[in-house]
């Protein structure tokens, strides 16, 4: 089987291929309107990726793995413990691509070089605690919209953390389902 690979722009064919049909079905999708495309100037269908899984998820096909969006997740925390545990979590989760950094200062670096869309940081560390962490990427007007997951043992530094920019608090330990729900105030705020 020919391996799908994410590309700007998809020919007819390439989205026959994809979705098992004939190559005159997508024109005619194409010309119904039903899938948005570009036509060139010698007649030819360009059918951009948003608009692909546009049509895919409006028709409910399946999303072949390799087309799959996922998010950009930054996990800053000293303990290789909740590494581990995160690493774990996000294994189970489809859609997110996960980055683990020791440190605040790590994390700053990497942030000027591809920001995520979700960051989760411990409260309490040495180099340069969560706070501090939050504080610089909300007073940076590019990385103000990450969405940031505060976690801490110490309950006490819930509001400290609310105040200093974090979206959500999740106390340590924290279930499965608690972290999901964190995870759901994020695709909350892009509908907003």
């Amino acid at each position: 089987m020919k391996k799908i690979k994410k590309k700007e722009f998809y020919t007819t064919s390439d989205v026959a291929g994809i979705l098992h049909v004939a190559v005159g079905s997508v024109i005619n999708w194409v010309d119904a309107g039903e899938i948005n495309a570009v036509i060139t100037p010698g007649g030819h269908r360009k059918i951009p990726f948003k608009e692909l899984i546009k049509f895919l998820e409006t028709h409910n096909y399946e999303i072949p793995p390799e087309l799959v969006i996922k998010k950009l997740v930054y996990l800053i925390d000293d303990e290789k413990v909740t590494h581990d545990l995160f690493t774990n979590i996000f294994e189970a989760l489809r859609g997110y691509d996960l980055r683990s950094f020791y440190s605040g200062t790590e994390a700053l670096v990497a942030l000027g070089q591809e920001p995520p869309r979700i960051i989760i940081v411990d409260i309490l560390m040495p180099d340069f605690d969560g706070v501090q962490v939050i504080k610089n990427i909300k007073a940076n007007e590019k990385l103000k919209s990450i969405h940031i997951i505060a976690i801490s043992g110490d309950i006490s530094k819930k509001d400290e953390a609310i105040n200093a920019g974090a979206n959500v608090f999740l106390p340590k330990p924290f279930t499965m389902e608690e972290f999901q729900e964190a995870l759901k105030t994020e695709e909350e705020a892009q509908v907003v």
